[in-house]
């Protein structure tokens, strides 16, 4: 049928027709969803009942609180040593303020008494070509890898394990 062809009562008529036909589907529609809605409900419930588990819920306790953590405590430095850059490497130009980027202590055994010093290297900010630079320290003959204990102190506790047969609790003592 060709809408052009027809009069205007018999176009509102179709009007009215296709309006109660709307008012008609989302009752329906709506009515729909609510069953939709209940089922999903349903499946979740029976869902929840075939796989609930065997034994019952642990109660979870409250953790015990720490009286302090379980990182290594640093020593008191008997030396500092401090590590900087006074030129930029890449441009030569002049540095800022130097702030701290790490520290690294040394434990070492001297002579006489025990020496601990820490490495301070501090990065410091180039304002020609606005990078932070900080210094590469090498510090090979002082200790092994990135250990605390230095060299002397290592071999002394390996001489007193390996040829003294010492455990490392009266090791410690010494």
């Amino acid at each position: 049928m060709e809408l052009s062809s027809l009069s205007k009562a018999e176009l509102i008529k179709i009007i009215y027709d296709q309006n109660d036909r709307i008012r008609n589907l989302e009752a329906a529609l709506t009515e729909l969803k609510s069953q939709v809605d209940q089922l999903k409900q349903q499946n979740l419930t029976e869902h929840r009942k075939q796989f609930k588990a065997n034994k019952p819920q642990k109660q979870v306790k409250d953790k015990k609180k720490r009286d302090h953590g379980y990182s290594r405590v640093l020593d008191n430095p008997t030396d500092k040593v401090f590590h900087t850059l006074d030129l930029c490497n890449s441009c030569g130009g002049e540095l800022g303020k130097p702030t701290v980027s790490y520290r690294r202590q040394i434990i070492e055994l001297p002579k006489v008494k025990v020496k601990v010093t820490e490495h301070v290297v501090f990065k410091r900010w180039c304002s020609n070509c606005k990078t932070q630079v900080q210094p590469e320290v090498d510090l090979s003959n002082q200790v092994v890898g990135k250990q605390r204990i230095g060299i002397r102190l290592m071999s002394t506790i390996t001489v007193l394990r390996d040829r003294c047969s010492l455990p490392f609790k009266v090791i410690k003592l010494i």
